[in-house]
């Protein structure tokens, strides 16, 4: 079944092109009618991504029946000709080639070769869609394969239960397989210009298309030189796209620069250069360290190098800490496993002694193995290792200290002493790297021997050891503060203990002790304040503070109504004079006061019970001793409730005196 919108080129045509490039002098354009042969400004055929075919593969089970086929097949034709729009070509087929080969293998094995002797690069693109019924559920499997870039994958799948909803699931797939094909027609402030066939169709179907803002651009370049056609896919230049135009998309170079040289040909009639969006993948990737100069006068030889440290990271040009986050290690032969846990371009960087390099890589389209090349350093490599070794020691030794200098911060707060020294004993140890400098030095002797220059490399190292002395002096200093802090710790929980158990005297001394033994400590301060505050301003104020002391004694409601015209007056006093301090022993005795209160008060309402059921002069009597209850208890309650909120607050202040 085919569904044809406008036929863009045929296959025919387009290896006609090739033929034809192929004979043609350097310099000559070839030229096609605009009826016979769309081209672009460059004479190549226009390379759209429209040109698709789906070749439809079913295993044979009567679950997969042809009707149901047939719903397949007309769902993936509406689907596609609803995102490609105007100018596409969409032919559904079955190729016996392609079910003989799927029935002896699964679509995990296709590649890009094995799809061009299966005749799969007829059109633009081809997508192999499979669909099989297996313990009640249908699977499908798609992959695209296409003929520019000369590439196949990667595999999307689906499970389906419910038979009705297979079609749609298969078109979606076969949809999420299929990828826009652009040609950069210019640069703009060293960012590309894009032209995407149906552009304006593909914006709006976005969500299918997946051509949005931030979407990935694999990049493609065909060129005419002595008579001859190169293809070939950048193998780790990838774009993104930062704008959407009504006619164009405008991409930048994922990475610090683009590949200038690669794109030397950009305004060249004899070069064109196309982009692929394409989905970046998850999963396990490998890569590869091989090396060139191993072997004397023969160059091209490459040795696989173990022992090369991967790191991952978003941005192009990382700040590697050494020995941190390393994502793998190489093997003995070159290889490296590592994960990739987002859907989206990271930046892959391997080091080799002295060595770093970086490349972008976009899983499901970077080629894997990743290679890494570098040039063999020979003896000097050898050197280098081993000095990297002690450099390595001396970089782990400085991120101990810091974390032991950090707990001893802690441990400063806890006022554990015994802890401080010896944390303080065990970074200092770390610090004496005497023995790392001895082997360094004579490193670099034995390289000299042989006239290698490790000057870079020791270098480096003296300045890493420059930083540690620097930062063992501030370590001397930082443990000496750390262990006076912890002694004026103990110190100040001492007093503050004193405090709270308003041993005004105890505390006082304390506080004077402590100025002595820490001069110039923040909680000094707090002596001059405390002093203040213990002071009586006369012998009035001197009498009422001992009422207030002696009013602990008071320890029920009739000592307290009898002794309560003296204890308010003592604390009003108080009040007069903010005496923060004795006031908070009035707030202290308040809520027993309080307490001794409500229970009169539930007490008198219980005798007036009791009375009421009494008569003659035994209940005069008892109203009368009830009337006298009460009026001694007013005074108490209205005091307490008048005078409550600046106890309360005065109170508080005493709290403050210490924490100021």
């Amino acid at each position: 079944m085919k569904t044809h919108s406008t036929v863009t080129f045929t296959r025919q045509f387009f290896w006609g092109f090739v033929i034809t490039s192929l004979t043609l002098p350097i310099g000559f354009t070839p030229c096609w009618s605009q009826e016979s042969q769309p081209t672009d400004r460059f004479g190549f055929p226009v390379a759209t991504g429209l040109d698709v075919s789906v070749v439809l593969h079913a295993e044979r089970d009567p679950a997969v029946s042809d009707s149901l086929l047939t719903a397949v097949q007309n769902r993936v034709e509406r689907l596609f000709v609803t995102v490609l729009g105007a100018g596409a070509t969409v032919d559904i087929v079955s190729r016996p080639a392609v079910d003989e080969w799927l029935g002896r293998n699964s679509i995990e094995q296709l590649t890009a070769a094995q799809c061009r002797l299966l005749g799969l690069d007829g059109d633009e693109k081809t997508i192999v869609l499979s669909i099989e019924y297996r313990n009640g559920s249908f699977y499908i499997h798609a992959g695209e394969f296409d003929r520019h870039f000369d590439q196949f994958g990667p595999i999307e799948s689906a499970e389906v239960v419910q038979r009705d909803m297979l079609d749609e699931a298969a078109a979606r797939l076969a949809m999420n397989c299929w990828t826009p094909v652009g040609q950069i027609v210019s640069t703009q402030d060293d960012k590309f210009v894009v032209h995407f066939a149906n552009l304006p169709r593909l914006l709006s179907t976005s969500k299918l298309s997946r051509l949005d803002q931030g979407a990935v651009l694999q990049l493609y370049r065909e060129t005419i030189n002595d008579n001859q056609l190169r293809q070939d896919a950048h193998p780790s230049q990838f774009l993104a796209i930062e704008s959407l135009g009504a006619n164009a998309v405008v991409a930048a170079p994922i990475g610090d620069a683009w590949d200038r040289d690669w794109f030397q040909y950009l305004d060249d009639a004899r070069a064109r250069y196309l982009v692929r969006r394409v989905t970046p993948r998850t999963g396990v990737s490998r890569l590869q360290v091989l090396l060139t100069g191993t072997v004397p006068d023969q160059p091209d030889i490459l040795a696989p190098r173990g022992g090369c440290d991967v790191y991952l990271h978003d941005q192009p040009s990382p700040r590697l800490k050494i020995n941190s986050n390393i994502a793998a290690v190489t093997q003995r032969n070159g290889l490296a496993e590592f994960q990739v846990d987002h859907p989206k371009p990271i930046f892959v960087t391997v080091a080799y002694e002295n060595q770093a390099i970086t490349q972008p890589f976009v899983r499901g389209v970077s080629p894997e193995p990743l290679i890494f090349q570098f040039r063999y350093l020979g003896n000097q490599g050898d050197y280098l290792t081993s000095l990297k070794g002690l450099h390595d020691q001396l970089r782990a030794n400085a991120a101990k200290i810091n974390q032991l200098v950090a707990t001893i911060s802690n441990k400063a707060k806890e006022s554990d002493e015994q802890t401080i020294r010896q944390l303080s004993n065990e970074a200092l140890q770390l610090a004496n790297v005497d023995s790392l400098v001895d082997q360094a030095e004579a490193i670099d002797e034995a390289a000299k021997v042989e006239n290698l220059d490790l000057s870079e490399a020791m270098k480096s190292f003296r300045k890493t050891i420059d930083d540690m002395n620097a930062q063992t002096a501030r370590l001397r200093a930082d443990m000496a503060m750390a262990e006076r802090f912890a002694a004026a710790e103990s110190s100040l929980k001492t007093i503050q203990e004193a405090f709270d158990a308003m041993r005004w005297a105890e505390a006082l001394a304390l506080l004077e002790r402590f100025a002595v033994e820490f001069p110039g400590h923040p909680q000094s301060g707090k002596l001059d304040r405390f002093r203040s505050a213990a002071r009586a301003v006369n012998s009035t104020h001197a009498a009422a503070r001992q009422r207030i002391l002696d009013a602990r004694t008071a320890q029920d409601i009739s000592a307290l109504t009898a002794r309560w015209s003296a204890i308010s007056q003592a604390i009003e006093n108080l009040l007069s004079h903010d005496d923060a301090l004795y006031l908070s022993h009035v707030n202290q005795m308040r809520d027993r006061w309080q307490q001794l209160v409500n229970d009169e008060i539930q007490s008198i309402k219980s005798d007036n019970v009791a009375a009421a059921a009494l008569q003659g002069s035994a209940q005069d009597k008892a109203v009368a001793v009830l009337k006298q209850r009460v009026a001694d208890l007013s005074p108490v309650r209205q005091d307490l409730e008048r005078l409550g909120p600046q106890i309360l607050a005065a109170a508080q202040k005493s709290k403050d005196l210490l924490a100021q």
